[in-house]
């Protein structure tokens, strides 16, 4: 089966990360994470993932070994 190689410049998903980043941020805030039960009988139950910030205050870096986009939230 062929496989499709591409690559694409960091600095493309830096200028386009206006445009989608706010999309990304309206899908995963509100996930809500599985209740998570633990056998000394602590758990974490109904919580949900929110991020708050601009993309101003995000920053994006490659990590090549992973072959990944990172965005960091400082």
């Amino acid at each position: 089966m062929a496989g499709v190689k591409a690559s694409i410049e960091l600095q493309v998903f830096r200028q386009a990360a206006g445009v989608w980043f706010d999309t990304i941020i309206d899908l995963v805030n509100g996930y809500a994470i599985p209740d998570i039960l633990q056998k000394n009988g602590n758990y974490y139950k109904d919580n949900v993932f929110n991020i708050v910030q601009r993309v101003d205050q995000v920053t994006l870096t490659s990590d090549v070994a992973q072959n990944a986009i990172v965005l960091n939230c400082n």
